[in-house]
């Protein structure tokens, strides 16, 4: 049976494999003993640290998932048609924007 725990944005991968491997090992043993598999899902959106992150994930047990640039653009592909139109932005985010679309859906 799949369980997800929510994540947040990320600005290194590798403090993210590190931070999802330090709530797993706090878990209590019953509630791990649920789980056959660990997975970490996440976007590449051109960190530095990207391969370094899927290699240390796999290093310590987790699948790894990801998609290679934006993956908020796919998502939003499903709620409403791209014309080509530049894409907004807040701050200096497209995600972020994206996200926000995606949350009225």
């Amino acid at each position: 049976m799949p369980v997800t725990r929510r994540g947040h944005g990320i600005s290194s991968c590798v403090a993210f494999v590190n931070e999802s491997e330090q709530k797993w090992k706090a878990m209590p043993i019953e509630e791990k003993a649920k789980y056959d598999k660990r997975w970490l899902v996440f976007d590449d959106d051109g960190r530095a640290d990207f391969a370094e992150g899927i290699k240390l994930a796999r290093d310590k047990g987790f699948g790894v998932a990801f998609s290679s640039m934006c993956i908020e653009y796919w998502f939003l592909l499903h709620f409403q048609n791209q014309d080509g139109s530049p894409i907004p932005m807040i701050g200096d985010s497209h995600s972020k924007a994206q996200i926000q679309t995606i949350n009225k859906h």
